[in-house]
């Protein structure tokens, strides 16, 4: 399976009953993702992010993380496959094994 993931700009506001909590924006987000014989990659990059935080106790400082520039993050991640079955004879049954790359 492969999938190519394109946002624009995406908005999330958190709410409380009494108030507003937080808010979150990012935008220019592009992604690839394959799944191929059980191994999951993801590439992509984050063009900017920005988090607020509106609550009564952020009045003094609301802008608690804020990127720069055109691109705040490039992301490159591979998972291998998790669990191995591996069958030879009657002395082995399966190995269980956890991989990662650099």
């Amino acid at each position: 399976m492969e999938m190519k993931l394109s946002i624009a700009s995406l908005s999330l506001v958190l709410n409380k009953q009494q108030y507003e909590l937080a808010r979150a924006q990012v935008s220019n987000v592009a992604s690839d993702i394959v799944a191929r014989d059980g191994n999951l990659a993801v590439t992509g990059q984050l063009g900017s992010m920005l988090l607020q935080d509106t609550s009564p106790h952020g009045a003094l400082y609301r802008e608690r993380f804020v990127t720069t520039g055109s691109q705040a993050l490039v992301f490159d991640f591979f998972k291998y496959i998790t669990l191995l079955d591996i069958s030879a004879g009657n002395d082995l049954n399966f190995l269980n094994s956890q991989l990662f790359q650099n």
